[in-house]
């Protein structure tokens, strides 16, 4: 998860508009409430859209809609089970 932060962060200046050090805030915060669990999870399926997206020459972020149902449908094909594309989808 700490790379998905660092990969917004790093999109910012250091020293952000005074609206974005919100968006900062309140990204830190929806993170913070996560069960650690589910942060495991969001962390495994972010490396893994993360060696997708790297394997296919897609950006990681922003993310399109294509892409995303291109991953999402490459992940069916190789057998994941629902719930793991879930967690894909919402991580």
């Amino acid at each position: 998860m700490g790379e998905i932060i660092d990969h917004v962060r790093s999109r910012y200046p250091s020293e952000p508009a005074p609206h974005l050090r919100s968006v900062r805030q309140h990204l830190d915060a929806a993170l913070a409430a996560l069960a650690d669990n589910t942060r495991r999870a969001y962390r495994s399926a972010w490396t893994a859209w993360q060696h997708w997206t790297a394997e296919h020459s897609r950006p990681p972020l922003p993310a399109s809609a294509g892409d995303v149902a291109d991953y999402l449908l490459a992940r069916h094909a190789t057998g994941a089970a629902p719930a793991s594309i879930r967690v894909a989808c919402a991580a």
